[in-house]
């Protein structure tokens, strides 16, 4: 039988309790020891040169593939430009190698003048494939009007649906669907993105819930919302194995990453509170029971890459450590967990306002 993990106010502050021991094995009386998760091996910068190759989503397909990473980028000339597309690729070897090495597959041009941002990918439990992305137009616009739309594909990501618009109810001009995707235990897709009700006014975070694996959305409803004193932006949730969904929140006030829980499949939400100093959009994974690694920025004055743990489900948080050396603007990664304790990431580092590059990484709280 297996057991969780062992918790006891021995084992000290909660910088160290990545030294805990995990029961393997109950009969036997055998224990593993995990250390803490690091980066191991040496990153793979996989798409690099011109192009401004950024904001990525990626997940894995064990159903219609043995263990495809599924990647979705916005590949354009600049951060802010009218020339951008959707672009996908995949691996099958744990990002050693990509397909349309040096290029990709275009899944969506905007219209002329428009722009997409923040795409993101999950694979259901059916094998279906769906993609969303955030629809700007015009590119430039102040304001401009942003709409969430949503592709899907039966096979594998051989041929994609049409893409479907998910209805909004906010006011205001920016609906934009940033997180990753998770699953319900009962099948329901939930989408997480930041709305406001006023051009240019506050941000707050909601949800969209699919219940016919991704074809349909319904309206939105609010996960974290007070414009009278704070801004929620870019939410990023995870459905931990205990049941409760944990959702991160970028706070531009004050440059801190808060949080807030549910317990019941997103239907309420606790108050936020302040978690974390760190900045931009909080990208993370739950790489084994409880414990979280996070990967994000410093600030918004330097945007450079940074990562941190949390050993009991986000609430606390070891100090923010450097990416690779990193002192490049961070412009976003996509953390995916490849099997209990390993972690593999796309991330995109910018070089210049015209040149940002993609590159995988292996975490592994277990050296391999």
């Amino acid at each position: 039988m297996a057991l969780g993990w062992l918790a006891c106010s021995s084992f000290g502050p909660p910088d160290m309790l990545s030294r805990r021991l995990l029961v393997a094995a109950a009969g036997g009386g055998s224990f593993t020891v995990y250390g803490p998760i690091v980066e191991v091996g040496t990153r793979n910068g996989f798409m690099t040169g011109t192009g401004y190759k950024s904001f990525p989503g990626m997940a894995l397909d064990t159903i219609n593939h043995t263990a495809r990473l599924h990647l979705v980028y916005r590949s354009g000339g600049a951060h802010n430009s009218n020339d951008a597309v959707l672009a996908y690729k995949y691996s099958d070897d744990e990002g050693a190698t990509w397909s349309d090495p040096g290029t990709a597959q275009i899944l969506i041009t905007p219209s002329a003048g428009d722009d997409i941002r923040d795409p993101f990918i999950i694979v259901s439990s059916t094998g279906r494939v769906v993609i969303g992305y955030d629809y700007m137009t015009p590119w430039n616009g102040s304001p401009a009007t942003f709409t969430v739309r949503i592709i899907y594909s039966d096979n594998g990501g051989a041929s994609w649906s049409s893409p479907y618009t998910i209805p909004d109810t906010a006011a205001g001009n920016e609906v934009a669907g940033t997180s990753q995707p998770i699953q319900l235990n009962d099948g329901t897709l939930v989408i997480f993105g930041n709305v406001n009700d006023t051009a240019g006014g506050v941000l707050y975070s909601v949800l969209w819930k699919s219940t016919d694996d991704g074809a349909t959305w319904g309206t939105q409803t609010d996960v974290a919302k007070n414009i009278a004193v704070r801004e929620y932006a870019e939410p990023q949730a995870r459905l931990l194995a205990n049941g409760t969904i944990v959702c991160l929140l970028r706070s531009d006030n004050n440059q801190h990453t808060w949080r807030t829980v549910s317990s019941d499949d997103g239907a309420t939400w606790s108050s936020p509170t302040d978690v974390l100093v760190a900045s931009s959009r909080p990208d993370f994974v739950e790489y084994r029971a409880g414990r979280i690694v996070l990967f994000g920025r410093n600030n918004n004055s330097q945007f450079y890459a940074r990562w941190t743990t949390s050993e009991d489900g986000g609430l606390t948080w070891a100090a923010l450590q450097n990416v690779a050396g990193s002192t490049d603007l961070f412009m976003y990664g996509a953390p995916v967990v490849l099997d209990p304790g390993r972690v593999g990431i796309v991330y995109s580092l910018e070089n210049s306002g015209s040149d940002a590059d993609l590159y995988y990484a292996l975490w592994s709280d277990t050296g391999a």
